[in-house]
């Protein structure tokens, strides 16, 4: 069996696409049985009401070999968090994550950190590359929903061979105080926020409903600008929003000095609900 679980696990930039994360899926032992325990509770209709908390698509794999998907409307935010035991197993994990399945093979590969803003090739022997994804497969693997409803990622670390910046991803919470630690050990600014940056501008745009954005306001002002910068969000890390939601309608364009090199740096952005 495998499980996606929509505005949890769907909208995730560095995670597999919800397709490759049900076929690396296994969930298999207590986590396969809690999980199809689950399933029971669920209502078996196709139809996704407009009542809905969320709903869910179930990979099942028989014994004869078949694949079978099901998609089942989840009615309340109880039942989503029965859901935690399974959602903090490694085999979950390591499905919605490939970063976590790196461990044995970064000899060849390169690990890199990004804030949203800056992006650092770590300078990390085997050795310590190997220790940092073990520290960090630990805290993701017991990441909790109920976390999920209080934090958003801080930053990424992306598994990649030389010479390419994609590869491997996986999202840092500001829980993850081993991980942050072993990065700001290795003098690598874990701990910013976009607050922490020079910042230059901000542009707000409106969605319409086209796609298209329509420029709304223009923040230059160093006043307007440390206001906005609490209540935003780097959009690669604007996930889950079904627990901890961004406003849709509208995006950031933040422009911030590099103070080392002057140069301009770029990010989009999302508002904190």
């Amino acid at each position: 069996m495998a499980v996606s679980i929509d505005g949890v696990d769907t909208n995730d930039t560095y995670a597999a696409p919800p397709e490759a994360a049900l076929q690396e899926m296994h969930l298999q032992g207590d986590s396969l049985n809690t999980a199809y325990t689950w399933c029971q509770s669920l209502s078996a209709s196709e139809r996704i009401a407009e009542t809905s908390y969320t709903s869910a698509v179930i990979l099942y794999r028989t014994t004869s070999g078949q694949n079978i998907y099901r998609r089942y409307p989840i009615a309340d935010p109880d039942v989503l968090f029965a859901f935690d035991p399974v959602y903090t197993s490694d085999k979950y994990k390591k499905g919605m994550f490939p970063l976590l399945s790196g461990i044995g093979h970064t000899a060849k590969r390169n690990l890199i950190w990004s804030d949203g803003i800056s992006h650092y090739v770590l300078d990390l022997n085997t050795e310590e590359k190997e220790e940092l994804l073990s520290i960090y497969s630990e805290e993701m693997i017991s990441l909790s929903l109920s976390t999920l409803q209080t934090e958003f990622p801080c930053g990424s670390l992306t598994l990649a061979y030389p010479r390419t910046d994609t590869g491997d991803g996986g999202l840092i919470y500001p829980s993850f105080h081993r991980t942050i630690n072993y990065l700001k050990a290795h003098q690598i600014p874990a701990q910013n926020t976009i607050e922490n940056y020079m910042l230059v501008s901000a542009e707000r745009f409106r969605i319409l409903e086209n796609g298209y954005r329509a420029s709304e306001a223009l923040y230059e002002s160093e006043e307007d600008l440390t206001k906005l910068a609490s209540q935003l969000v780097v959009r690669d890390f604007a996930v889950n929003p079904l627990l901890y939601p961004v406003n849709p309608s509208c995006e950031i364009l933040l422009k911030t000095k590099d103070p080392a090199s002057g140069s301009i740096l770029e990010a989009d952005c999302a508002l904190r609900r």
